[in-house]
């Protein structure tokens, strides 16, 4: 069945619909013209608009330039860093869209309590219909204004899938302004958990058949049945393609899988497993698709080709679930909740937040609580696209992106680090009130250092990303005590004890590295390069710490690269460093550290398999009195917990991966990984002054004892 155009004969239109009269027939001559001189008019507001928002956009006057010239500073004002100035994107073929208007800047929200329009730009959240159970979905429909936007968007209607009191589910159309149901047609379809059009078809997910619906629309009669999947697989996200395929996401309830569909047969063709676990989301994007790793709260790219999954962030707090994806002018627009128990997912108590991710920058550029008073389901732009949750949206008037306003570059330069203007002033007033709280070290008194701490060196992530006030850290801002040469700052070791205990701080945040080669290496090892069997064949062994790493670390493994004695004055270089990790591995110490290299004294992989735990301890020995601990976090997940403690109060840690970060480990801390993904750690411990390695040979066995290695 190839997919039909756009167009619809004048027998498929729904009854309801406006017919024509004789009246009409006599007059359309003077319609016509009135309908030419009001679009006339509404041409030439539009381009008023556009050129007195130039000199904003700019800062420069744009009076006497021509209307190409226009044209041309606006391209220029919205072009990508790392793209042509073309290439803003532009919609695959068959797609439908309409044009840009004042209000562009928005999205549909549905939730399990209603259905709202987002204004991201001006931060406004606006209800045009609830009180009718869980709503999904959200296209366009066929009523089309003057302007040619549409007037009315499609969702679901039904009830929530926790003993639910009516089996009844309904297709509404719904006015976009003032909210009130046009239509509805009833659906056989039992806990739809998405409905898609492409074309003048209609896609349902039955996720509790396993069935996909295939419609007519407009009529929103029952073409066929597709029966491929089981109640368990759980389809939860439909994505035509375009090209006689739909893509359908299986939430699968763990390890989730990406099901291509051939249309004109009915039947699956193709499987991508493992794309993350109970995932949500399959947004066509650039030749990518776009979804949600929703269990492990990360936003996710899926080649098609190969079924190769990258991450592209990450939400590391605790038991956080994303759900509901569009993307429009590169810009990912994501839900992100507290993880809930099914019962609760209509709890008006439950507010969702939405992230969103720049996808050519690769930064978040924010993230916002809205009252959505349930779990958030699907996010939409009907108003710029009928296949806006399947498929990338480009606005049509690049002057009406989001990227051309200063909304965007204000967000955009606080995430890069580069804060310019008014709101960015205000951002760089939060930085330093909280760069206020650090204290640094002077000569034997420690004070609050009142002056931006960035003139001293390099910025840190506490400069770039304020801590949120809901964090627990906030309270235990780190002592300072000295610089790297690269400029970065480091913990006074002087207060690192149980004296100062948590008022030294827990963890300095410093920055994000690029870690996703080395973590896709390092995951893509057999765990016998983890054994000791492989440490004495092609690298080197330590013997005499295995009671230690029994007693605290059990089941957990190490890959060491440097090691030093318990004082840390004689260090050893393992040869593995230079032959399988320099490569990965030096940028990031250059960056670190500048040209401070030569104080590395200790440096190991730490792998955590799923389920394991290392025990509340606190680091003793010269090596740590004297030293510095730096985390990279290669691989985590939300399930892992790693806390720093004062006798009985714990505060939890940032480990999102790419994070690079000092931890106070002279005060107890312990790590759970409770969930299946392995957690592995680059752990570095740096002194204040260099020290001299010595070069293991391959396959070299050394004893550690009494503090001191014997080779």
């Amino acid at each position: 069945m190839a997919l039909l155009p756009t167009t619809y004969p004048d027998q498929r239109r729904r009854k309801y619909q406006r017919k024509t009269t004789s009246w009409w027939q006599g007059k359309a001559g003077t319609f016509l013209l009135f309908a030419f001189c009001f679009l006339g008019y509404a041409g030439w507001r539009r381009g008023s608009r556009i050129v007195n928002a130039l000199p904003s956009l700019n800062g420069s006057s744009s009076r006497g330039s021509s209307r190409r010239d226009l044209k041309e500073q606006i391209r220029n004002n919205v072009a990508l860093s790392n793209l042509e100035s073309s290439a803003l994107g532009a919609p695959a073929p068959g797609l439908t869209t309409f044009p840009a208007q004042d209000d562009a800047r928005r999205i549909l929200v549905a939730t399990h309590s209603k259905l709202a329009w987002y204004n991201y730009e001006l931060d406004h959240f606006t209800i045009i219909h609830e009180g009718e159970g869980i709503y999904y979905g959200g296209f366009s429909g066929d009523q089309i204004d003057l302007a040619g936007v549409p007037e009315t968007v499609w969702a679901i209607s039904r009830p929530h899938n926790w003993k639910p009191t009516t089996s009844k589910e309904w297709l509404l159309e719904i006015n976009i302004v003032t909210g009130e149901v046009q239509h509805r047609e009833p659906i056989p379809s039992r806990f739809t958990h998405d409905t898609v059009r492409y074309g003048n078809r209609v896609y349902a997910a039955d996720c509790g058949e396993g069935h996909i619906l295939e419609l007519e629309f407009p009529s929103m009669n029952v073409l066929r049945r597709m029966e491929l999947f089981t109640l368990k697989e759980h389809v939860n996200t439909l994505s035509p393609t375009g090209n006689g395929t739909l893509w359908a996401m299986l939430h699968n309830l763990g390890p989730s899988i990406l099901a291509e569909i051939d249309l004109d047969a009915g039947r699956e063709i193709r499987r991508l497993p493992n794309i993350g676990d109970k995932s949500h989301g399959a947004v066509q994007w650039r030749g990518s698709i776009i979804s949600l790793n929703s269990d492990n709260a990360a936003l996710m790219k899926v080649n098609t080709e190969t079924g190769r999954t990258e991450q592209l962030w990450q939400d590391n707090r605790e038991k956080r679930y994303l759900k509901g994806l569009c993307v429009v002018d590169d810009v990912a627009f994501f839900g992100i909740a507290k993880a809930q128990e099914r019962q609760r997912r209509d709890s008006g108590e439950l507010n969702c937040e939405i992230g969103a991710y720049d996808l050519i920058e690769g930064v978040l550029l924010w993230r916002r609580q809205l009252p959505t008073e349930g779990l958030l389901n699907v996010l939409s732009a009907p108003h710029l696209q009928v296949e806006s949750t399947s498929h990338a949206v480009w606005m049509s008037d690049p002057a009406e992106s989001y990227r051309a306003t200063d909304s965007y570059a204000k967000h955009l330069a606080a995430a890069k680090g580069t804060i310019p203007g008014k709101e960015g002033e205000e951002i760089s007033a939060l930085a330093a009130q909280r760069r206020a709280t650090m204290k640094v070290r002077q000569g034997d008194q420690n004070i609050i250092n009142k002056d931006d701490l960035s003139s001293l060196g390099k910025k840190t992530l506490l400069d770039l990303e304020p801590l949120e006030t809901y964090d627990p850290l906030r309270k235990y801002p780190p002592l300072i005590g000295g610089r790297w040469a690269s400029g970065y700052p480091r913990f006074d070791n002087s207060a690192k004890d149980k004296a100062h205990g948590l008022s030294s701080g827990a963890q300095l945040p410093l920055f994000r590295w690029n870690q996703v080669k080395l973590r896709d290496y390092l995951l893509g090892l057999p765990l016998s390069d983890w054994s000791e069997e492989a440490a004495r064949k092609s690298n080197a062994w330590l013997t005499g710490r295995e009671g230690n790493l029994n007693q605290f670390k059990p089941g957990t493994h190490a890959i060491h690269l440097i090691f030093s004695d318990q004082k840390g004055d004689n260090v050893y270089e393992f040869p593995w460093y230079k032959e399988r990790f320099a490569t990965f591995l030096e940028p990031l110490v250059q960056q670190l550290l500048g040209t401070d290299v030569a104080n590395i004294i200790r440096m190991q992989f730490a792998l955590m398999p799923g389920n394991t735990h290392i025990k509340r301890h606190v680091d003793k020995g010269g090596y740590s009195a004297t030293g510095h601990r730096i985390h990279l976090v290669v691989a985590s997940s939300p399930m892992v917990e790693f806390d720093v403690c004062e006798h009985n109060v714990c505060v939890p840690l940032h480990v999102d991966e790419g994070l690079v970060f000092e931890l106070n480990n002279r005060l107890e801390h312990y790590v759970n990984n409770n969930g299946s993904m392995p957690r592995i750690h680059l752990v570095v411990d740096i002194a204040e002054s260099a020290r001299t390695r010595t070069i293991l040979k391959k396959g070299q066995v050394c004893r550690y004892f009494n503090g001191r290695i014997e080779c």
